[in-house]
């Protein structure tokens, strides 16, 4: 936008953005609560202290996922998708505040369904029913996801040490440029003997005497 103002008024602008800032975002209400309430979240363990069920669960493949029934309407259509419409008909379960009351037992319930299937299975249900959950990934998973590699992972080969590896490339995609070249990435050191020589002009005598001693790579 500061570029669009730049062309459009020829006046520039300064960007300024803080590293902590964006994650203040994850916070969610706890300064409000503070402020409004006196109030101070403390830790609620696997949950958000503020609507049940909701947190991370663990899939009978070892895998973990995501469920967040932060709506009566979502809660609702989670204990359909659990093949347990009964549950809302629970004075201890039938609403948010009783939920949050007996949020354990709760807690407990879920738990024991997503254990008793694979992950993957889990949230095909949970997304036909519209719950929303999503999959914990770790590394393995990423690197697998269709739409990480497509979009967000980049292969860096030419280290005879790590092989053919991944990482993240770059976060901004612009539809004119491909983004960086990986291939053939060098060792670390790799070309320390001909920056030294030829820009200081160090003979092979010097450069041996430093990779000798620690100093620079052989």
């Amino acid at each position: 936008m500061a570029l669009f103002n730049r062309e459009r008024t020829g006046v520039g602008d300064v960007v300024d953005v803080a590293l902590y800032e964006p994650l203040m975002f994850i916070l969610g209400d706890i300064v409000l609560n503070w402020t409004a309430n006196g109030v101070i979240q403390e830790r609620v363990g696997n949950g958000t202290g503020s609507a049940s069920p909701r947190g991370i669960f663990q899939a009978q493949d070892g895998k973990w996922l995501s469920i967040a029934a932060s709506s009566q309407t979502i809660a609702v259509r989670l204990f359909e998708a659990m093949g347990r419409p009964d549950i809302i008909e629970d004075p201890r379960y039938a609403t948010n505040a009783a939920r949050m009351e007996h949020n354990d037992d709760m807690q407990a319930i879920v738990s024991e369904w997503v254990g008793s299937k694979p992950r993957h299975e889990i949230l095909e249900i949970l997304e036909a029913k519209d719950v929303v959950a999503a999959a914990v990934n770790d590394a393995r998973d990423i690197s697998e996801d269709p739409h990480f590699l497509e979009r967000t992972l980049v292969e860096i080969t030419g280290s005879e040490k790590l092989g053919k590896v991944m990482m993240p490339g770059p976060i901004l995609h612009v539809s004119s440029y491909s983004g960086p070249n990986y291939i053939g990435v060098p060792q670390v050191g790799e070309h320390t003997g001909e920056v030294l020589g030829s820009m200081l002009g160090l003979d092979a005598t010097k450069l041996a005497d430093l990779a000798e001693r620690g100093i620079v790579t052989g």
